[in-house]
């Protein structure tokens, strides 16, 4: 289990940078989602992952622990659940 869930979260992650572009509108990168993702759950995706209270738990994660820090995508990817 802990397995998949790891596979996940780096799929998570990979695709919200890989589509996501914080140049182009919200509309845009509905539009402009992955393949065979719904679009009404690309939008709650989105929605969620750029929420403040998101962006603060990774960047909690991130400051916890100086000596053990993760890479970045670890922490988006564990904050993300």
């Amino acid at each position: 289990m802990k397995s998949i869930r790891k596979s996940w979260k780096k799929t998570r992650n990979m695709l919200y940078h890989e589509y996501y572009k914080s140049t182009k509108t919200r509309e845009q990168n509905i539009e402009e989602r992955p393949p065979k993702i719904d679009k009404e759950h690309w939008r709650w995706f989105l929605e969620y992952r750029n929420k403040p209270e998101t962006q603060e738990k990774i960047m909690a994660i991130e400051q916890r622990d100086e000596s053990s820090r993760m890479s970045e995508n670890e922490s988006i990817a564990y904050a993300l659940g």
